[in-house]
């Protein structure tokens, strides 16, 4: 007796996640972190309030 002629895997028919995309998304996700990472020591520079120049 055959089996159904249709599959019953639930993945089938989603497609996969294409390699570059990955790679798009794990580097965006380094860079975001990078960035709030080497900023750090930057911090107090940032906020300090500009100084006003006497002419």
């Amino acid at each position: 007796m055959p089996g159904p002629s249709h599959s019953t895997h639930k993945d089938e028919g989603r497609q996969s996640i294409p390699p570059a995309l990955i790679w798009l998304l794990a580097i965006g996700a380094g860079v975001g972190v990078a960035n709030v990472y080497y900023i750090q020591p930057v911090v107090p520079l940032v906020q300090a309030p500009p100084a006003a120049s006497s002419r």
